[in-house]
């Protein structure tokens, strides 16, 4: 995932500055939900979305 890149870039450039800047984001696991959750609910919207049965046998 992107959202690794983004901490370990401020993990190795801001935390310098701003010591533990990079602690600030969500924990692992909390990532891992908030993707799960976005991935489900754009997929669902998706499939919602898109014409019937009925309507594609017209």
């Amino acid at each position: 995932m992107f959202i690794a890149h983004i901490i370990e870039a401020a993990s190795l450039s801001i935390d310098n500055k701003h010591p533990e800047f990079s602690q600030s984001f969500p924990s692992a696991e909390q990532i891992d939900d908030i993707y799960l959750q976005t991935y489900t609910q754009v997929h669902e919207k998706i499939v919602r979305n898109q014409p019937s049965f009925n309507t594609l046998r017209r």
